[in-house]
């Protein structure tokens, strides 16, 4: 039985309580809603796109071009024309690098040696540290010699980076013709035009041709085509 005198306290005990839940619930509700609140990260869209492809073709840079790739990969587009224009962005993109790729293939830049051969008359080690070599002139001729080779280590790092990137593009973009034109009669000409329309060098039209054959292949063995030996 409760004393009459405790009443008052068990009240304002029982009061105060649900002071504090209602005050945790508040905070806990308003942390909620600051999280859902919160700006989701804007998808790339075609125009954003079509603009990094042009930064990379400007620009050069592998940053540029792995910029774009990213953006392509992000895209989602939902409607037959968005996807339409994917695949024409994906094209673009495919001759820019393309391009590059073969521009860089015909430069005269030596692949880099693990260690730089010393200077004639230097007696040591290759690959061991300039401060070694007494003789300035000397000196400064493996210094030099040490900077090119790293340059042209990071040449042909990104060389090898762009052709990553231009073979990982291809399966991908064979894949969603198949979905954007999965209606055409004659896909190996509608690709072909495609991709000469965005400048595509014509080895990696060959290439993209190639894999839509064994994709489609794949798919329905009846479409596989009987070519003719040579006599």
């Amino acid at each position: 039985m409760t004393h009459p005198q405790s009443a008052p306290r068990l009240c304002q005990s029982v009061l105060r309580q649900s002071r504090l839940l209602l005050g945790a619930a508040l905070i806990l509700f308003s942390g909620t809603a600051s999280v859902f609140s919160q700006p989701s990260q804007k998808l790339p869209d075609a125009r954003s796109i079509k603009a990094s492809i042009e930064a990379a073709e400007s620009e050069q840079t592998i940053e540029a071009f792995e910029k774009a790739a990213t953006a392509l990969k992000s895209y989602q587009p939902d409607s037959l024309e968005e996807k339409r224009e994917r695949l024409a962005l994906s094209a673009k993109f495919m001759a820019v690098l393309a391009r590059r790729i073969e521009a860089d293939s015909r430069r005269p830049v030596k692949k880099p040696a693990a260690n730089v051969a010393l200077p004639p008359g230097v007696s040591g080690v290759a690959g061991m540290s300039p401060e070694s070599i007494s003789d300035p002139a000397l000196r400064n001729e493996y210094e030099a010699a040490i900077a090119e080779n790293r340059r042209n280590a990071q040449f042909w790092t990104e060389f090898h980076r762009r052709e990553r990137m231009l073979r990982g593009m291809i399966s991908p973009f064979v894949s969603d013709s198949l979905v954007a034109y999965r209606d055409a009669e004659d896909m190996e000409k509608r690709l072909a035009s495609l991709l000469t329309a965005e400048g595509v060098p014509a080895p990696t039209i060959t290439t993209v041709l190639d894999r839509y054959r064994s994709i489609a292949a794949r798919l329905n063995p009846t479409l596989k085509k009987t070519v003719p030996t040579e006599k």
